[in-house]
């Protein structure tokens, strides 16, 4: 799972989450978390409470992009329109929900919880940019990484599973969840390869999707309760219901404003939008958050992921 995220926030631009698009994009991504909370309070929705509900209500406006985004490649659709509106709003549903676990699902008071987040980010900030805040040392480090990324000493991905590892650590000790580790160690990945680098992406997807995402899927699929899945299909096809109604239709909104989306042809569209309400990882991830808390029964997160699957 951590390898997974990793691959999720190297495959995302800082420039994609800023501009009109990303602005957009985020504003969409916040009305659909008020939505989702709306209708998991309001509505008398008793299922999930508390914890659960709000994790049930983030869940609802996730999008996984890092699985999506070798989809899209695999599709020649990267440097389309549908292309690039699904990599400016699936890249915010999937950064601000990570980042709303964080902030939200955590059992300190919200305020501890911002400053320790915030030291987090600073000490990821510290390391993108260890190359050039010191000087000499760091762009000789930077120029080594570049100039074997594709040597056959594998030097540049142990040091890439180095910072994984050492990410991961540093959210535990914070007390977040490792996904949050795993997706700032690809942010900061990005940073000493803002242009990518072939080589490295070819030993990261070597790695990666042909072995270790694989495996998340199949240890995900192994872990869930078909059984509880197919006694309870009112759960199954509710949250999918949901998903559409509160991220689908607000994407979908969203794309027919923004004045860089509004051209598109409605196929096009609805496309994106199709794209836009693929959630299944953060599912896996949030599910198993919940039920380690005690809040979700295992039997429920099971429905959930099943149906994150099917979309």
């Amino acid at each position: 799972m951590a390898f997974l995220f990793l691959m999720a926030g190297y495959e995302i631009k800082p420039s994609e989450l800023v501009g009109t698009m990303g602005r957009h994009a985020s504003i969409c991504w916040g009305i659909s978390l008020a939505a989702a909370i709306a209708l998991v309070s309001l509505t008398g929705f008793s299922r999930f409470t508390g914890m659960a509900g709000i994790a049930f209500a983030i869940m609802l406006t996730t999008t996984a992009y890092g699985t999506l985004a070798p989809i899209m490649r695999a599709r020649d659709l990267t440097n389309t329109s549908v292309g690039r509106a699904v990599t400016a709003y699936g890249a915010t549903g999937e950064v601000l929900p990570v980042i709303a676990v964080a902030l939200m699902l955590s059992t300190r008071s919200l305020l501890v919880t911002v400053i320790v987040l915030v030291v987090f980010m600073l000490v990821c900030v510290r390391i993108a940019h260890l190359s050039t805040s010191t000087a000499r040392i760091g762009a000789r480090f930077r120029d080594f990484v570049r100039s074997s990324a594709g040597a056959t000493t594998q030097t540049p991905l142990r040091l890439v599973v180095l910072l994984l590892v050492f990410l991961l650590f540093l959210a535990e000790v914070a007390g977040f969840d490792s996904v949050l580790g795993a997706f700032a160690a690809g942010f900061v990945l990005r940073v000493f390869f803002p242009d990518g680098s072939d080589e490295l992406e070819t030993r990261l997807e070597a790695i990666g999707n042909g072995f270790l995402i694989p495996a998340f899927f199949v240890i995900s699929g192994a872990g869930i309760d078909l059984s509880a899945a197919l006694a309870d299909p009112g759960l199954l096809f509710l949250f999918i219901g949901l998903l559409i109604a509160v991220r689908g239709v607000s994407v979908a909104v969203s794309l027919r404003v923004n004045p860089e989306t509004r051209m598109m042809e409605p196929q096009e569209r609805f496309v994106t939008t199709a794209y836009c309400v693929m959630a299944l990882p953060l599912v896996v991830a949030i599910t198993q958050i919940v039920v380690d808390a005690g809040a979700m029964t295992s039997q429920d997160a099971s429905v959930l992921v099943t149906a994150g699957a099917i979309t």
